[in-house]
């Protein structure tokens, strides 16, 4: 939703350029933060997940644990969003950075 909502910013900002679309491109602008700040909280929710998983079985036969499956699994879905991912916590990285 946010690539979709993020591509179509410009468009929005064309459409609604008047003084009564300001409401319009605002709340659009507002949702895009709104996204952009479940997507990190997402990315970083699962790394606190992976990062805490303690297993100390080892499975019988030497299977796979199934956090190891799930994070394989996980990672080739984030390919398919690296380009927007990288934007996400690029600037999320810039903000901490900031001086405040």
């Amino acid at each position: 939703m946010y690539e979709v909502l993020s591509d179509l910013m410009p468009d929005i900002d064309v459409m609604f350029s008047d003084d009564a679309g300001l409401c319009v491109r605002t709340e659009c602008q507002h949702v895009l933060t709104s996204l952009a700040g479940c997507a990190r909280t997402t990315f970083l929710e699962f790394e606190h997940a992976v990062a805490s998983s303690v297993s100390a079985n080892p499975f019988r036969g030497g299977g796979i644990h199934h956090l190891t499956r799930y994070v394989m699994n996980y990672m080739k879905t984030l390919t398919d969003y690296s380009k927007i991912l990288n934007e996400l916590l690029k600037g999320d990285e810039e903000e901490e950075d900031s001086p405040q």
